[in-house]
């Protein structure tokens, strides 16, 4: 009788003893072979929720630091009026930002600075901070108003804001608006 060939063998991930290949567990030190199944089988449930409150908290601050600190001004619905103009002004950013200052040239009138008609801690926009912001013109430089009086015969009369944003990284830039120069 010729003998019966047994199983392959193979050593065992963990105590090399021989087991038949293909075998999930040793029976010697009843370990599973393949990784994933070892993991598998010590897995604890409770060890994830402890682990999670953790990991909730380092996302939170990885985020941030990849999401960047910056402030984003946004001005527009510019209305002018003789006295003075209004827009409306928007930080879309994450930080704070604020209107550093407001300047308009209007046509044969000579370039003047405006100032902030309500308290001055209005310039400053927080994130998410959204509202009107109205400015006058000065009186003693330009008793006229917006425009001169020469300015207003001009058909093609134009006022142009130049409005002075100070971002959260003290960059400085400046957004220009144009209105037609209002009646008087």
């Amino acid at each position: 009788m010729a003998d019966v060939p047994g199983p392959e063998m193979s050593a065992c991930a963990i105590c090399k003893k021989p087991i038949p290949d293909g075998a999930l567990k040793c029976t010697e030190c009843d370990e599973y072979q393949f990784t994933f199944s070892r993991w598998m089988a010590r897995f604890n449930i409770t060890g994830l929720l402890a682990v999670l409150p953790l990991l909730t908290l380092i996302y939170a601050f990885v985020a941030e630091r990849w999401e960047g600190q910056y402030s984003r001004i946004n001005v527009g619905g510019l209305t002018c009026s003789t006295g003075g103009i209004t827009f409306f002004t928007t930080n879309s950013g994450n930080r704070q930002g604020l209107i550093d200052g407001v300047e308009f040239e209007a046509t044969q009138t000579d370039r003047g600075a405006m100032t902030l008609a309500s308290d001055l801690s209005d310039r400053v926009f927080e994130a998410g901070d959204a509202r009107l912001l109205s400015f006058t013109v000065d009186a003693a430089t330009h008793s006229g108003g917006l425009v001169s009086f020469p300015g207003l015969q001009d058909a093609a009369c134009k006022v142009e804001i130049d409005v002075r944003i100070l971002n959260f990284d003290q960059s400085l830039e400046t957004r220009t608006l144009s209105c037609a120069c209002p009646s008087p």
